[in-house]
This record gives C-alpha cells, structure tokens and sequence, in this order.
C-alpha cells in the first residue's frame, strides 16, 4: 500500500494507511451532545419561480444548481438532474439545453448520483462561451480514464465531465459542439463526480486562474466494501483535484494537470498529479470566502456532517475519519470512537453537526450580496433531508477549531414555516442558489419551487 504525505505548515507529516479501525470500545451513541441551536436571524421567503415537472411523482423537478455566468447579462441559469439546462431572463424561464438531446448514453434512471449532476462557466464565457457540465451514463459507453483501483471488474456508473462551446455565448437556445474532459467510473450509484468551480476571486495572470477545482466522490466504496480505494494518490475516488480545462498533459490529452498541483511533479507514476486534497466521502458542495479560502462541505455516513477548509496534500480523513471522530467500522459496532491519541496528521473540519440535527450537510455560500447586511461575515448552508438552514461565522472557521453552528428561522406569507413543509414532503431535498447580485435563493426538488430570501430580520 502506498504511503501518503500530509502536508501541514512546513512539516511534511508521514502516515500509512492502516486497516480500519478495529477498536474493543462500544461506538458512541450521541457523538456531538451539543444539539444546534436557532441564532437570532430569521429568513423571510418568496416563491420566485416553480421549473416544469420532468416527473408525474416527487421530486418533481430535480433542481441541483443555480448560478450566473457572470458574462454581465443578467442570466440565472438552474438545471434539472433529468437533461434540462434553464436558462431564466426577467424571471421567465426557457430551455437553453437538454441534454439527453446530444448525448445518447445520458442516465439517470438509478442512486442519487445519476444524471445531470452539476454545470459552471468558465470565468471568460462572455468571449469564448465555455461551459462544463457533470453527466452520469451506463458503463460501456466509452472507456473510462479512471477506474478505482479495486473495483476493475465492477463498474455501475460512469461519470464524465464535457466542455459544451457555445457559438454564440449570448444566444438562447444553445448552439455549439462539446468535447470530453474526464470520464470516471464508480463501483456505485451515490456519490460521483460533484460539484465544479473556478475560483471567482482569481484575475487573468494568477496561478489559480482558469483552473477547475473538481469534487470527486468516493462512489459508494465504503458501502460495497472497497473502502480500499480511498484515501490514496492512485485513485480519483473521495478526492477533489484541479485541472486546466486548456491543457494537454493529462493521460487522456483533454486537459492539462497544473505544475503548482502538490502532486504533479512528485517522481511517482503511480501519482494521480490531478489530486489537490484526499480523504472525503462526498465533497458536495464548493464556495470561496472573501479571503480566497475554499470551503467544502462532506456528506456524512456514520453521524456526523462537516464544513471543511481546502488546501492542498492534506488528507480530511475518510474512511478512518468521520468528523472530529474516529470510525468503528467492526460490522457488529459500527460508529463512531473518540480520537486515539494518535490521530495520524488528518485534517479535521471547521465545523460540524451529527445527525440528532440534520443529515446530509447541503454546502452554500458566503454571502457578499447588499441586500441583507445582516448576512454579512457568514457562510450560509443548509440540511438536504429535512431542509434546516444553518449559517456560521466565517471568521470561526479556522484549523484546529469547531466553529458555532446557528440555526435560522424560516417564515413565508407571513407565518413562520420550514424548507419541509413548504416541499410538502419528508425528504426535502433542499438546494441554495446564487444570482447575479449575490442574493441567495432556496430550492426544493419535491415541487420544483424556488424561494428567495426576501428579507432577513433579527430578534
């Protein structure tokens, strides 16, 4: 087994990845006895737009992502896991892109890490009308570039990254060609390729600029029992890497991998040199605070949900970490243990929950619109599953630290309600969106509606 480099200051911190912790202790049955508590910020909503149902049964609209390009338009663009790339103008919405249209192996009939999972424009779209989309297809469409190295001979999903050039970047509908990135094969239906950002705060001449930080989910490995795949430099899964979109030096010739990556020039060939950071389960969600720090939300499995700060060759833990906890994964005690004394140079989150107050941390955004001064100094997220909205002080979110969690209120009309019964549904599925000024919005896939945060009043 390879040995991996935790990269901390200046002190490169060596440790090997064992097997899975095989602790005697009974795992802990309430890992996190701080419940979250509601701050004093209440959100007020209205119903902005409801997208067509592409399903006669909840969710009707899978609605997952919500952004403009930032080319001074004014667009808002929202796609649909089902094809549909919207684009809306004046609070009217049209079809800019539906993309089982052009691609023939497009899927997204199983597991939640099917179909059209994510979309971003490049950061010069205006002029050159670059855009990059996340699609799932059945395996044997194409050989993929990557296969986690344990699961060769299984493989349910493929996941692939497509650069889309649009003739005319400010025409609608699309009009253009597209070309293959990346294409990842995954030994499960959950947790594929994720969320894709450029960073918003890099200028043409910086070292970061143009460069695409990718979120690679572990795939379902730890559930198949190929968590062996994980936590290494020779494998994709439970990653997030940095390529350049213009390059050609990649394995595949489609991309490039920068010479600034921590692992691009280590003399190994068995390197993965795309690798920024290792050690996630499901690096859901990306945002930048105002100092340049990248920020990165990983689903939990076992209890807990975590809010991370990014920087490269660190390791953030799983399958061996969940949290500030170490994972039982004995299959008569699987939980959680509190950290040995050893903790082997792991990253730990800035902050975190467990799931006494929500499951499946949805990553949001630090908020920079004018709006709402309120706002102001803190990364709002949310709760997938039940739908809670949460914020944090970004000035807390520091290594080595847990930053205070609070908990919003939510009213609609004029009464107080929740993201769960505004979807009507016990599953939520709730997203945050982003406009053109910054404002937030939030989204529900049971009914496809979307709400913006109207206003926002303290007690």
């Amino acid at each position: 087994m390879k040995f991996i480099f935790q990269f901390s200051a200046f002190v490169f911190l060596p440790f090997a990845l064992s097997s899975l912790c095989a602790r005697e202790e009974l795992p802990l049955m309430n890992p996190i006895s701080e419940p979250v508590e509601y701050g004093d910020l209440t959100l007020h909503l209205e119903h902005w737009l409801t997208l067509p149902a592409t399903s006669d049964k909840s969710p009707k609209a899978r609605i997952n992502t919500m952004i403009s390009p930032r080319d001074g338009s004014r667009r808002i663009f929202i796609n649909d896991l089902r094809g549909p790339l919207y684009v809306v103008v004046e609070d009217n919405y049209r079809t800019y892109l539906d993309l089982p249209d052009h691609l023939p192996g497009f899927y997204d009939k199983r597991g939640l890490g099917g179909g059209f999972n994510f979309f971003t424009f490049h950061p010069d779209f205006a002029v050159n009308g670059l855009f990059y989309t996340v699609h799932s297809e059945e395996p044997g469409v194409k050989v993929p570039d990557f296969i986690g190295p344990t699961h060769k001979d299984v493989r349910p999903l493929d996941s692939i990254i497509l650069e889309w050039k649009a003739t005319d970047p400010s025409a609608s509908p699309f009009e253009g060609n597209y070309r293959e990135i990346m294409r990842v094969s995954f030994p499960g239906q959950i947790h594929t390729l994720q969320d894709m950002v450029f960073d918003p705060y890099a200028k043409p001449g910086d070292v970061d600029y143009g460069l695409l930080y990718i979120g690679v989910g572990e795939g379902g490995a730890t559930e198949s029992g190929q968590s062996d795949s994980l936590s290494r430099l020779d494998s994709l899964l439970g990653t997030i890497v940095r390529i350049d979109p213009f390059g050609t030096n990649s394995a595949n010739g489609n991309y490039g991998i920068p010479n600034t990556n921590p692992y691009a020039n280590d003399g190994d060939d068995n390197t993965f040199g795309e690798i920024w950071a290792i050690g996630f389960r499901n690096p859901h969600r990306f945002a930048w605070d105002t100092e340049g720090r990248l920020l990165a939300t990983d689903i939990g499995k076992t209890n807990v949900e975590e809010i991370n700060i990014i920087e490269p060759a660190r390791n953030y833990g799983w399958p061996y970490r969940e949290g500030t906890f170490e994972i039982q994964l004995d299959r008569n005690k699987f939980g959680l243990l509190p950290l040995s004394k050893d903790d082997n140079g792991y990253t730990y989150p800035a902050a975190q929950f467990d799931h006494m107050d929500g499951s499946a941390i949805l990553g949001g955004y630090v908020y920079t619109g004018n709006n709402h001064p309120l706002l102001l100094g803190k990364y709002v997220f949310g709760e997938i599953l039940r739908g809670h909205m949460f914020y944090t002080e970004v000035a807390e979110l520091q290594f080595g630290k847990l930053a205070t969690i609070k908990k919003f209120r939510v009213t609609h009309q004029g009464q107080e309600t929740t993201m769960q019964k505004l979807a009507g549904k016990g599953r939520t599925d709730l997203r945050i969106g982003i406009d053109p000024d910054n404002e937030l919005y939030l989204m529900e896939k049971a009914q496809g509606r979307i709400y913006k945060i109207a206003s926002v009043n303290q007690k």
